[in-house]
């Protein structure tokens, strides 16, 4: 569950740390910071400035802002509040190849006003890309409300107190910190606050990546991996996408929908190497869950589409966890997926009177290592199911299984692979052509399904 500590106040829009909001501004197309420079510069590149913050306090739409090699260690968080626009945004990034790292562990801000991330982006259409962001205080890379349409590209954040990215906004409004996009990152060793782990395994814990009161912010093609709380979060937050990660060994919940509505996740690679440092009580984290937390404002979650995801190992599959608030799964499109290997069930949902909507179907369940049940069903409300393929465990499902289901091993490319590609089926298998049509149009491949598509992620064959 993601801790007090990754929602911090929403800091004032009007502090530059003591920057004249009148000085005169350098329109420039290009801005250039240095470990050597100062911010009594001009922002040139044989005179740059010395923080990322000054130089975003002088820059307009289009320009670029050029952080020369080194690692920087400011001693306040630096705020960026600039704004591009649509056909001009405002790009931040290395210099040719050099190296740049960010290192929060001097920071001197204070943590009651959410001082201590490393970066706080503010700003409209702006594009951060191939800079590492390490040891922040708080979290790496921070989004308060009145940001949008900001992309991050092609970052590393690790080794955060909280959230190496997150993006926090307002929890009235969650439409003003919106169209935010993380991608093709690598975000590891953050929520280092919960390092080590609580040996019963109950308290609050920050997350790695997390979207929180937010709305359409996109975790794309990122490797999640190695924290100490959850991998991928969408708390509170509307229509984003989880989509194409490689996640794994995160504490507890590896893609975690908490309060999320209308939020998809897709073509993810889900698994484990059985790292005890990140296990919760003994367990290796859930691939997927969804579940409504308390919080001062809430949504149900519902309208989540879970299409072609590959999940392997963890305590479960996927989880539904009637706990706090509850509230059933809600009109969850679960489709296409690969559930194998769990712990225990790699399906289980909690009792709920709420279920309500929910579909279950062209799914491959599948657990060599567990003999109890393959899926855990308690009731409650109605979740349909159907059209999915059942394969080890003990063939009794609590009653999860439907019409049209294939019982039969779905015979891997390798059953006990690591790699997304060793869970295509073999062109003989049962489960080529078992699915129903019209459930989602591509595979894990992004290829297109056939009009009786196979059960499970992938349409093409080994």
């Amino acid at each position: 569950m993601p801790s007090a500590h990754a929602r911090r106040p929403v800091p004032n829009n009007d502090r530059f740390h003591g920057l004249d909001e009148l000085e005169p501004r350098q329109l420039l197309s290009a801005v250039y910071v240095a470990t050597w420079g100062s911010d009594a510069n001009n922002g040139s590149i044989g005179s740059p400035y010395a923080t990322l913050e000054k130089a975003a306090f002088n820059v307009s739409a289009g320009d670029t802002i050029y952080l020369r090699g080194g690692t920087y260690y400011w001693t306040n968080d630096q705020w960026v509040s600039s704004n591009g626009t649509a056909s001009q945004r405002i790009t931040i990034d290395n210099y040719g190849s050099e190296q740049v790292i960010l290192d929060g562990s001097n920071n001197q801000g204070t943590a009651t006003f959410g001082q201590q991330d490393v970066v706080t982006i503010a700003g409209s259409y702006i594009t951060f890309r191939d800079i590492e962001v390490r040891n922040s205080k708080a979290n790496g890379i921070a989004f308060v409300a009145g940001a949008d349409n900001v992309v991050i590209d092609n970052v590393k954040a690790h080794h955060s107190q909280y959230a190496g990215v997150a993006v926090l906004g307002n929890p009235w409004n969650i439409w003003e910190t919106n169209n935010i996009t993380v991608k093709n990152s690598d975000i590891y060793r953050n929520a280092q606050a919960n390092n080590p782990t609580p040996a019963n395994g109950q308290g609050a814990w920050p997350g790695a990546m997390i979207s929180h009161w937010s709305s359409y912010v996109n975790f794309m093609d990122n490797n999640v991996y190695e924290n100490y709380g959850e991998g991928i979060l969408q708390v509170v937050s509307h229509g984003g996408y989880v989509q194409g990660n490689t996640v794994r060994d995160n504490y507890s919940h590896n893609i975690y929908l908490d309060n999320a509505t209308s939020t998809t996740v897709r073509n993810n690679f889900v698994h484990t190497y059985n790292l005890n440092e990140f296990k919760r009580d003994g367990w290796a984290a859930t691939g997927i869950a969804v579940a409504n937390e308390n919080y001062v404002v809430t949504r149900d979650s519902k309208d989540n589409p879970i299409v072609n995801n590959i999940v392997i190992g963890g305590v479960h599959g996927f989880y539904y966890g009637n706990y706090d608030r509850g509230g059933g799964l809600i009109n969850t499109l679960v489709a296409h997926n690969v559930f194998h290997n769990s712990d225990f069930e790699v399906v289980k949902i909690d009792y709920d009177n709420g279920h309500s909507g929910s579909l279950f179907v062209n799914n491959i369940f599948s657990n060599y290592r567990f003999s109890g049940n393959l899926a855990s069903y308690a009731g409650g409300g109605w979740i349909d199911r159907h059209h999915n393929g059942y394969a080890g465990g003990n063939w009794q499902t609590n009653n999860f299984y439907g019409y049209s289901d294939v019982w039969a091993h779905p015979d891997y490319a390798n059953a006990w692979g690591n790699s997304a590609s060793d869970y295509r089926i073999r062109n003989t298998s049962p489960m080529v052509n078992a699915g129903q049509a019209g459930q989602y149009s591509t595979d894990y491949w992004w290829s297109t399904r056939d009009s009786t598509p196979n059960l499970g992620a992938f349409e093409s064959t080994w």
